[in-house]
């Protein structure tokens, strides 16, 4: 009789472990974001039930095998609490990382050298072929800079190289594309350049072997420090994101960059409307860096992402808030990690130049792999580079249905996996929070209305490379004003109409 008052009763210390265990699992489930009140309540409700039911089958006096069964339990369910409570603030610390907030901006400025390869095949401009490699062989040579794009990021590497060698004879040209000349006609045997300012220089199809004809001698990191964003709340009401897109190969993301895709998505959180503007890249909007004159949109970046905030807000009367940079691989490993996209193609095209996919007319299901396809392809379109637009947008659209859609619970950390590294933002993350906890709580739809400026081709000499007429995009002034309209209205909480008149998409 003894041994049996002295035998472990593991039914209830199993049941106090759930106890403990559903405590700490509600005590996490309170303090995680997205989850509302009511549904916090309701957890507690279950759980409650739960532990009332074990207690019961706990305390009561079953037969051996019945015992087992009820510790077995006891022991599973506490295992589903321990892991709520680990996976809960690991999921909180992946989306914490990935949303953190870029608090510098690095400028990498370089002094390139031609080469002696390009040197030697052009001997009755160069008597001297040798490349000199280091930065010292250049004290008593000419060196050469532009005053007409970055000019202050110019300045510090010019002081870089002083603080190097001393005091340097340089000759100033008023664009990137008069110093190069003068680089190729040995007026100056160093160019200093931003590395940026250097690709966007190479766009130009008289200089698009500068990069392979030139070697860089020596390079001078500048960094800022960014200021503070004042913290949003749903109070704040309408707000605008710019979504830039970053076509590099190399996976490396930059503030600072020609950005092939310019989207402006426009929140109000009180009427449940987004609106998601595609803008061309090409379009012509005045560079608030290079004095307001005119410039292509993907050349803004170059200045940097705030400068082509500043000069959207200033072309389209708005304010967009914040920023958020992605590189076209993301949007194939986001598609990935969903599994896949469905997409309503208005017509068959084949991506010549991007993957060589067919892409059918009607809805398809794209991976990973044809969607990076579907949204670079431009050059076997009719609209060329506004049917890109529109590609991308449509994409765009099929990323937030599957994202938003109950399937995607359990993709989650796939996502969060496949971002990770892939964006680059100010946003403040905790607004975004508020925005999912209040639309779980309300549980109200949301309506997605898209809008693709458009406009008209021709040649045009653009602010930042002005020594050659370039291909541009001239916006349609009534689109614009359309669209001036349609954000001026959401910032004031007016439902604005779908302006193609079809039936909006429903989240």
């Amino acid at each position: 009789m003894a041994k049996k008052k002295n035998r472990i009763d593991f039914r209830r210390v199993t049941w106090i472990l759930l106890l403990l265990c559903s405590i700490v699992a509600l005590i996490v489930l309170k303090f995680f974001p997205f989850i509302p009140f009511r549904w916090w309540v309701f957890s507690v409700l279950v759980v409650s039930a739960i532990l009332l039911y074990r207690l019961l089958l706990s305390t009561t006096k079953k037969r051996y095998w019945f015992s087992k069964i009820t510790v077995f339990f006891n022991v599973f369910f506490s295992i589903c609490m321990i892991l709520v409570s680990c996976f809960l603030p690991y999921l909180q610390s992946n989306i914490q990382g990935i949303f953190k907030r870029v608090t510098e901006q690095s400028t990498i400025i370089n002094v390139y050298a031609l080469t002696s390869e390009y040197k030697s095949a052009h001997k009755d401009i160069f008597k001297d072929t040798t490349f000199y490699d280091n930065l010292l062989n250049y004290k008593d040579k000419t060196f050469l800079d532009q005053t007409n794009t970055s000019l202050e990021d110019t300045k510090s590497g010019l002081e870089a190289i002083k603080s190097q060698i001393g005091e340097i004879k340089l000759i100033e040209k008023t664009s990137a594309e008069e110093a190069a000349s003068a680089l190729y006609t040995n007026q100056g045997q160093a160019l200093v350049l931003p590395e940026d300012v250097a690709k966007l220089l190479a766009t130009n199809d008289k200089y698009k072997s500068f990069l392979k004809d030139t070697k860089v001698v020596y390079s001078f990191k500048k960094t800022e420090k960014l200021p503070e964003i004042k913290r949003r709340t749903l109070e704040d009401g309408t707000f605008s994101v710019y979504i830039a897109g970053s076509d590099t190969r190399s996976g490396k993301l930059s503030l600072k960059d020609r950005f092939d895709v310019n989207m402006i998505v426009t929140v109000n959180p009180k009427t449940h409307q987004v609106l998601i503007t595609s803008i061309p890249r090409d379009t012509l909007i005045p560079n608030l860096a290079l004095g307001g004159g005119k410039d292509k949109l993907t050349h803004l970046g170059v200045q940097g992402v705030n400068n082509t905030m500043k000069s959207l807000n200033n072309w389209l009367n708005m304010k967009i808030d914040n920023y958020a940079i992605v590189n076209f691989v993301t949007f194939s490993n986001i598609i990935n990690a969903l599994g896949g996209i469905d997409v309503n193609n208005p017509y068959r095209f084949v991506a010549t130049n991007a993957g060589g996919y067919t892409y059918p007319k009607g809805v398809i299901h794209l991976n990973g792999n044809e969607a990076l396809g579907y949204v670079r392809e431009r050059y076997s379109l009719k609209d060329g580079d506004f049917g890109r637009g529109m590609h991308q947008t449509l994409v765009l659209n099929a990323i937030i249905r599957k994202v938003t859609s109950p399937s995607s619970i359990t993709k989650f950390p796939a996502i969060m996996k496949s971002l990770s590294g892939s964006l680059l933002t100010d946003t403040d993350i905790n607004y975004f929070y508020q925005l999912g906890t209040e639309t779980l709580a309300t549980d109200k739809s949301w309506e997605i209305i898209n809008y693709r400026l458009t406009g008209t081709t021709g040649l045009f000499r653009t602010a930042s490379l002005p020594g050659t007429p370039l291909s541009c995009v001239f916006p349609d002034s009534n689109q614009v004003s359309k669209l001036k309209q349609m954000i001026q209205d959401m910032e004031n909480d007016k439902i604005i109409k779908d302006p193609s008149k079809k039936t909006s998409t429903k989240q």
